[in-house]
């Protein structure tokens, strides 16, 4: 097939068409200009002599696998709650729920009361979020502490206290 084979149009000799079909596999078939019905694109054909094996394109080069930033453990935020004020008697309840973790889950809470040379407290769940203990009968007003230690999925922990403000009914 020659150039001469080729009209203005882009489309090439019928015989060049029948060449072209018998010497490759694929079949060739002009595009159509929308824009002209019946009117063919132009295009380019390139042949090249002798050649018996297709035209092999080289595959891309292998791309490193792209590695993102290991991003390092965030420790969790410990939340021991508001202090409270409570009465001889009563039921306090700490309250950690406002403790989080914030790229992964806490796994473990630890409450610990601050040591009272006078009174001993005994928390009963101590490592739950809500520990709960009965104010002991005492012979003046006191503040008791506790810390809370949390942990996270990943080792990392945070601290935080309150504090619980017992009255005597001696001062009503």
């Amino acid at each position: 097939m020659t150039i001469a084979d080729v009209r203005e149009s882009g489309n090439p000799a019928p015989e060049a068409n029948r060449e072209i079909r018998d010497a490759v596999s694929p079949r060739w078939q002009a595009e159509v200009d929308a824009r002209r019905p019946g009117a063919a694109l132009p295009a380019v054909l390139l042949i090249v002599a002798g050649c018996t094996e297709p035209a092999s394109v080289p595959a891309p080069a292998p791309r490193a696998p792209v590695q993102r930033p290991v991003e390092a453990n965030r420790p969790p935020v410990a939340d021991a709650g508001p202090d409270q004020r409570a009465r001889e008697g009563d039921n306090v309840v700490l309250n950690g729920t406002g403790s989080t973790d914030p790229d992964g889950t806490i796994v473990s809470f630890r409450w610990t009361p601050r040591l009272n040379d006078e009174v001993t407290i005994v928390l009963e769940n101590a490592e739950t979020l809500t520990p709960s203990f009965v104010v002991p009968d005492l012979e003046e007003d006191t503040t008791f502490v506790f810390d809370l230690v949390v942990v996270d999925d990943q080792g990392a922990s945070s601290s935080d206290a309150t504090q619980v403000y017992v009255t005597t009914y001696d001062d009503l």
